[in-house]
């Protein structure tokens, strides 16, 4: 199984990380120091193809994490409780992907007791 996340910052410099199950992060990052938000989006596929009502989650070293589930072309951008966007520095990057058992995928609003369930 090949997945594959791209995400995107708009800052100078690139840093590309690989683990277990991701094929390639790409993240632009150049100001690592906390400070003000900035967009940060970018798509998830999986075996080339997108994945849609997957959620992205970026976990900071310390602090509150910044979440974004992504759309039919498996694009996201994340927001936290400030706001849209995440501050810069280093994350450690979780992609969940939750199927019911009828095997309707379950984006956020079905798995969050913050999001109301419509």
């Amino acid at each position: 199984m090949l997945l594959t996340l791209t995400v995107f910052l708009p800052l100078a410099g690139a840093l590309v990380l690989a683990g277990p199950g991701v094929d390639e992060l790409s993240m632009d990052a150049a100001a690592l120091d906390a400070g003000p938000l900035v967009p940060v989006s970018g798509v998830v596929r999986l075996e080339g193809k997108p994945l849609s009502k997957a959620v992205v989650t970026f976990l900071p070293p310390t602090g509150a994490s910044y979440v974004g589930e992504t759309d039919e072309e498996g694009r996201f951008a994340v927001e936290g409780a400030r706001g849209e966007g995440a501050p810069p520095g280093e994350y450690k990057v979780a992609i969940s992907y939750l199927v019911s058992a009828e095997g309707e995928p379950q984006g956020l609003a079905a798995r969050s007791a913050l999001v109301a369930v419509p």
